[in-house]
């Protein structure tokens, strides 16, 4: 009788329609010490990142050099770049057409002393199609680069510094994907500004999220140290600018919150994060992830860190395309939320195999990810492929659980005014060289692929397959479904209506599942495994 209830329940179960993974750790690198900051993935689903050399001995910079490998992290071709003798140092890059990429690296002399701005179009095969040097940006400091295929154009952002360290300005630049100028701007609230992240927000102007600082005396209302989110026009004029948390007047070295990294959603909502020691007081620090309206209004938000277990600081923050929210602690762990805030898993995605630091995340095509970073302990730089729910597949490190709770963290309209400026540009042509070098690789592990998300043509999703906590369901059949989750025997072990997308199974053992979704037109089952 079992085997003929497990006959059935095969045949009613969905066949995936998302690609199995593969989960890869790979190393490069040249004989020196290398390091890594950037990548992409292009819409071939090869991989594109930056590499720079250092002489170990001395730390001086040798080498800066972008690498393609295919999706499988084989390497396809490294190139470097130089502006007559002097070499290109390529920091951050983005692809803006089919096999085409735009990047922007600071120039440097045979002495390593700056001397300029390249912005760069570079082909598939990692040749320089055209380039421009800027002549008149003085220090401009760039935190990234951020591209819409609706709005046809580029931005940088980062910090202009005018005159000295307290006169430094928030500050975009816009191009086409031509690498035509087409506006710039700088912002300024307090006199020690910089914009930490941005977006675009939908198909309609940007959003940036800013620190700045001001003085404070015992008359000012004004808070010293404030995380500004900023609507822009995608003509850069602001439409509305909120502080992030209705801070009150706080003294130097204490109570004080630092600019993270903002998201947009589907339906306009924002999800941004920051540091602060607001709740648990100086020298403790917390993470707080907040999702507002669409005007800046706080929903609700989380503290994750308390005064017994500090989070410190995070790195990153970006979504994949199950909804998941990837808050990327420090260089070696994932906390991973819903986009309600909703808790789903804390992951090390660092391998047990030497002392790795990741400096780069990436969410992928299938929900997986790709995790850029170093091996300092055989100066290489490491590619990792995660699944869905950031396992690294070989060599994992136990997780490590962080307090996680909920807090009020309000925010509301600045008592300064943010002014802004335009600014204009003088940029002329330049021809690059480009010449190719030959980096080493070697495999650290490859995992046999993991199944993440079933799908079908019905508009019915479920995800992880393979979870820790619960199971998210996407669905697009009809408003009211039963649930039933069911042992490999056949056994009924939970009948509930779906009210929710997520459904928590942590009370159940470790083990394979079976769950069943019923509405009134279908029944589709799934095989899960609780890990």
């Amino acid at each position: 009788m079992q085997r003929i209830f497990l006959y059935i329940l095969f045949c009613f179960t969905v066949l995936q329609t998302r690609a199995q993974q593969q989960i890869v750790q790979k190393i490069f690198g040249l004989q020196t010490q290398n390091v890594s900051e950037h990548i992409i993935q292009m819409n071939n689903g090869d991989f594109i990142f930056n590499n720079t050399g250092f002489n170990p001995s001395t730390l001086t910079e040798l080498s800066s050099d972008l690498i393609r490998v295919d999706s499988s992290f084989n390497l396809i071709w490294s190139k470097r770049y130089f502006f007559s003798n002097n070499r290109i140092r390529i920091a951050f890059f983005e692809e803006v057409s089919s096999d085409t990429i735009i990047a922007v690296g600071g120039i440097y002399n045979t002495t390593n002393s700056y001397a300029g701005l390249a912005l760069l179009m570079i082909d598939g095969n990692g040749n320089c199609i055209t380039a421009k040097i800027i002549n008149n940006l003085g220090a401009f400091y760039i935190s990234g680069i951020e591209r819409s295929t609706d709005q046809q154009m580029f931005v940088l952002y980062g910090k202009y510094v005018a005159t000295s360290f307290y006169d430094e300005r928030m500050h975009i630049m816009a191009y086409d994907k031509n690498l035509n100028f087409l506006w710039g701007k700088h912002y300024t609230y307090g006199y020690h500004d910089n914009i930490t992240s941005a977006k675009f927000y939908l198909n309609n102007g940007l959003l940036i999220m800013a620190n700045s600082a001001g003085n404070v005396d015992s008359s000012s209302t004004e808070p010293c140290c404030n995380v500004l989110l900023i609507r822009l026009t995608n003509t850069g004029n602001s439409i509305w600018v909120k502080r992030i948390g209705n801070m009150p007047n706080l003294q130097p070295g204490g109570d004080d919150v630092f600019a993270g990294s903002v998201l947009v959603l589907q339906n306009g909502n924002i999800i941004n994060a920051v540091e602060t020691n607001y709740f648990a007081g100086f020298p403790y620090t917390d993470i707080i992830i907040q999702k507002t309206d669409t005007s800046g209004n706080e929903i609700n938000a989380v503290q994750i860190g308390n005064y017994a277990t500090q989070f410190e600081y995070f790195s990153q923050i970006f979504m994949n395309i199950n909804s998941h929210i990837f808050i990327r602690y420090r260089f070696t762990s994932n906390m991973i939320l819903d986009d309600n805030l909703n808790f789903i898993a804390y992951k090390r995605i660092i391998p047990n195999t030497g002392s790795f630091g990741a400096s780069r995340q990436i969410p992928l095509r299938t929900g997986a990810t790709a995790v850029l970073g170093s091996r300092t302990d055989i100066d290489k730089t490491e590619i990792i492929q995660t699944d869905s729910i950031a396992n690294i597949g070989c060599y994992q490190l136990p997780t490590i659980t962080f307090p996680y709770q909920q807090v009020s963290f309000p925010n509301s309209i600045p008592m300064k005014t943010l002014q802004d400026s335009s600014i204009t540009i003088q940029d002329s042509s330049i021809t690059i060289n480009t010449i190719s070098v030959s980096y080493s690789d070697s495999l650290l592990c490859m995992t046999s692929t993991a199944t993440t998300e079933y799908s079908n043509n019905d508009g019915l999703t479920i995800y992880p397959t393979v979870f820790t906590n619960g199971i998210n369901i996407r669905n697009n059949i009809e408003n009211t479904l039963l649930v039933e989750l069911l042992d490999t025997s056949g056994k009924l072990l939970l009948s509930k209506n779906l009210t929710s997308n997520y459904i928590n199974l942590s009370s159940v053992s470790k083990g394979l599942y079976f769950l069943k979704i019923i509405s009134k037109s279908h029944i589709k089952t799934f095989k899960i495994i609780k890990q």
